[in-house]
């Protein structure tokens, strides 16, 4: 595999600056989605703002509650959360997976729809080309959405952007992974005027479909990208990099680096190296749930350090009690000295595919266990730890195959420490009106106090046309 752009790019990490897809929040409260043909000319696409709907109101019907988001123990809010608010994509429609992925930072979510087709005159202009949509808070309150739509030849039927995407500060990446049977990952940045395309990552000569944007996380002026090829476990397929890109203060341009497992240490093959990925400051998670370690599909993730102005393999954790099929490392997460792995199918052997998090904390040059986690209310088959994310030092985790609510309504766990050091469980979040087959918790974010929780396969906008819950944290008093 080549190490540059895409066709007519330059080399990989110096991606040709485009003329922009200006996308501007209108303060009247409607939204207008301006985006730029070329070098001229312009269209406007309206988009209706999004209704907030309380999730958690009673039911009109009898003025009841629905059962409690914490185990049925009252009919109150989840521990330390509001009642959660409901949103919808008003530009909705059935199968757009609204809520696939979330991302948050500060006081900005970014919401994944990565089969949104667009319409015109309730005719589909543009078929499954996927969105993005941009909430910011400003005096407390979250404003209309920005819609966000991928660029001329990058907005392709099926390309899946919006599968993945992360923000902070003022840069959003959004990976698109079928893109070209490839992938690509496109770079929107804020300015006076909203947020602006300005920047295609993708690969050239790549003879797979390596899925480059599977996965992506962004700190600063850095973007780490996963692109693992997803082989079967007993292909004897070779690991595909990973990649981090650093943007050049001089030029503006992204400037890229691959990396792999050191191979003398570990042979990667089928191990879907780049599923997941996380990075924080000098410190990159390079999640493998193929890894053999202890079977296939067993799992096992990598970290790697920038040091010396190179990135450098440091450790490889895996769960030293593993089975094959737990799929360790099918989500990752760090934040400054915690790391949090999700082995979505590990867990206790009588609980089959119940899924545990497994916490490590940085000890000098070595990551330390610092816990299992696991919910009060383990289950079969719940699948806990399909998504992690660490915020301020809690951990949150999805399990979207929980049955609270339904067969696979899916909820989410937010998990701090006690005084011990240990990780307990601090509060469930469900939807009070979930229904079965919701996937509420196959994805989960937070952004300033804010816990959002994405349902892809909510109904309520059409089948499976997806929802989100923004989970406000209760005011202290």
């Amino acid at each position: 595999m080549s190490l540059q752009q895409h066709a007519n790019h330059h080399a990989l990490g110096r991606p040709r600056r485009r003329c922009g897809h200006a996308l501007v929040a209108v303060s009247t409260g409607l939204l207008s989605a301006m985006w730029m043909s070329g070098c001229g000319g312009n269209d406007t696409v309206p988009v209706d703002p999004t209704p907030m709907v309380d999730a958690g109101s009673p039911d009109a019907s009898d003025g009841e509650m629905g059962p409690d988001a914490n185990n049925g123990a009252d009919a109150g809010p989840p521990q330390g959360f509001q009642f959660p608010d409901k949103v919808l994509a008003a530009d909705g429609h059935s199968g757009s997976s609204f809520g696939f992925a979330v991302a948050g930072d500060g006081d900005i979510v970014v919401v994944g729809a990565p089969r949104y087709s667009r319409y015109d005159g309730g005719e589909v202009a543009d078929a499954q080309i996927g969105a993005v949509y941009v909430y910011e808070r400003k005096d407390g309150l979250w404003g209309e959405p920005t819609q966000l739509l991928a660029e001329g030849d990058f907005r392709e039927t099926s390309s899946e952007f919006g599968w993945s995407m992360d923000v902070s500060g003022d840069i959003i990446a959004v990976g698109a992974w079928n893109y070209d049977e490839e992938g690509a990952v496109l770079v929107f940045e804020r300015d006076g005027a909203g947020w602006t395309q300005t920047d295609e990552l993708t690969l050239f000569d790549t003879s797979e479909a390596v899925r480059f944007g599977f996965d992506i996380s962004v700190d600063g002026d850095r973007i780490a990208v996963g692109s693992p090829f997803i082989s079967d476990i007993d292909d004897n397929e070779p690991a595909t990099p990973a990649y981090i890109f650093t943007k050049n203060a001089s030029s503006g341009d992204w400037d890229g680096v691959s990396l792999l497992p050191d191979i003398n240490l570990n042979d990667p093959r089928d191990s879907w190296f780049g599923y997941s990925i996380d990075l924080s400051g000098d410190t990159l998670v390079v999640g493998a749930p193929g890894d053999k370690q202890h079977g296939p599909a067993s799992g096992a993730a990598y970290i790697f350090e920038f040091t010396g102005g190179v990135w450098q393999q440091q450790a490889r954790l895996y769960d030293e009690g593993g089975e094959g099929d737990d799929y360790y490392a099918r989500d990752v997460a760090i934040e400054g000295d915690l790391i949090a792995v999700g082995s979505e199918a590990g867990g206790s052997p009588t609980q089959l595919n119940t899924g545990m998090v497994f916490a490590y904390e940085r000890n000098g040059g070595t990551w330390d266990p610092a816990g299992k986690i696991l919910p009060d209310d383990a289950d079969i088959a719940q699948l806990f730890g399909f998504k992690v994310e660490i915020i301020d030092g809690r951990i949150l985790v999805g399990a979207h195959h929980d049955d609270q609510m339904g067969t696979d309504a899916g909820a989410a766990y937010v998990f701090e420490r006690n005084a011990d050091g240990d990780f307990v469980q601090y509060s469930k979040l469900v939807s009070l009106e979930g229904s079965a087959g919701d996937h509420f918790g196959a994805a989960v974010c937070a952004a300033n106090g804010t816990v959002v929780v994405g349902a892809r396969y909510d109904d309520d906008g059409g089948n499976e046309s997806g929802s989100v819950y923004f989970f406000e944290a209760q005011p202290t008093e």
